[in-house]
């Protein structure tokens, strides 16, 4: 009963982390939103890419995001099943009209963190509340997460980390790893360790 409790308790917290990260990354993707909207026209086709430090900052939310929830799915599932909901309720209160359907279809593809002026200059032909732009770039983080998530997920092994055995594509990728003596060595004490 105490296990349950605090499985529950650390998934409560967990959810709460993965929020404020989220929350995190927006106000800094707005910070830069704002500044690129307050600079010139001819200063803003002489900027690249955002700002060095918020590419950083992001980034590295980015990561933790990732680990929290891959970290997570190796010991409860309702974390990874949390974010895809996440995502779900995120997308319901975004306001769809037609156009706007097709710029977040088109932006929801993009990165970013390098693609992210891209992002900005499309979702200026609207006349955003903050709310609609906090919801939105909140949507478009978890979206890149997820991408991330699913190219961990699909491409390689999940003991790959923790794996003695030297490393090979050939093996080490979905669905070979499977057959790997190392995975199911894992597998099976991952699998022990549940029912305990």
């Amino acid at each position: 009963m105490k296990n349950v409790r605090k499985i529950m308790t650390d998934l409560k917290k967990n959810k709460e982390i993965l929020e404020s990260y989220i929350n995190f990354i927006v106000v800094h993707l707005k910070i830069e939103f704002e500044r690129f909207s307050n600079i010139s026209i001819e200063d803003q086709l002489n900027i690249k890419e955002i700002h060095s430090d918020i590419k950083l900052i992001v980034e590295e939310y980015l990561n933790k995001i990732l680990y929290l929830i891959y970290v997570e799915r190796s010991s409860n599932i309702n974390m990874q099943d949390y974010f895809f909901k996440l995502i779900r309720n995120y997308k319901q209160k975004i306001e769809i009209n037609v156009k706007k359907k097709k710029i977040l279809q088109k932006i929801s593809k993009l990165n970013i963190i390098y693609d992210y002026l891209q992002i900005i200059e499309n979702l200026r032909e609207f006349d955003l509340f903050d709310t609609e732009l906090d919801l939105i770039l909140a949507y478009l983080t978890m979206l890149n997460v997820k991408n991330r998530f699913e190219k961990l997920y699909i491409l390689f092994c999940p003991f790959s980390r923790r794996c003695i055995l030297p490393q090979r594509k050939s093996i080490c990728n979905f669905p070979n790893y499977k057959i790997c003596s190392e995975y199911q060595l894992r597998k099976k004490e991952l699998k022990l360790s549940r029912l305990d």
